[in-house]
């Protein structure tokens, strides 16, 4: 952590507030419209610095400053700036899938609890104990099939020469 403090010199004053807002116990203060706004603005800096860097290198390469020289272009306080924001970025969405996972949490329960509750509220007036009330397995008998054993006309021969052989 001390690291990441120590790359926010390269921010600015109101980045630094917002890199603020991302730790604990500001985060957690902080309501859920409020985060998503933070981490919001926050992304689009860490996009913004990323792009300029980008556009940098693709200058310095441009002009002939060489295969080394494009890793360096942009400096490295605008690496750190980089860094410290996408850290942030990094902590604000951990924090809202934190409250994303107590809300399905929540939700989870009292959708079982609501089940169990319905459950034993139900009336089991009429609905038999089995399917066939005391009289033994039910006969569900295949009417896909010919009761012959002859499917199609196919089959009709190899059936009447069996029957004919008995």
């Amino acid at each position: 952590m001390a690291y990441a403090r120590a790359y926010e010199k390269h921010l600015t004053a109101e980045e630094r507030g917002l890199v603020a807002q991302t730790r604990r116990p500001e985060i957690t203060e902080l309501k859920d419209a409020e985060l998503r706004a933070v981490v919001k603005q926050l992304r689009e800096r860490r996009d913004r610095a990323r792009d300029t860097a980008q556009d940098r290198r693709r200058a310095k390469a441009k002009s002939g400053g060489g295969r080394a020289a494009g890793a360096d272009a942009e400096g490295p306080g605008a690496q750190k700036r980089r860094g410290a924001l996408v850290a942030a970025v990094k902590r604000g969405n951990r924090e809202l899938e934190r409250r994303r996972g107590i809300v399905r949490a929540d939700t989870a329960s009292r959708n079982l609890r609501q089940a169990l509750r319905r459950k034993s509220n139900r009336s089991l007036e009429g609905v038999p104990d089995s399917r066939t009330a005391g009289r033994g397995m039910a006969d569900q008998p295949n009417t896909k099939i010919a009761p012959s054993g002859a499917l199609s006309a196919e089959g009709a021969k190899p059936a009447l020469k069996r029957s004919r052989e008995r």
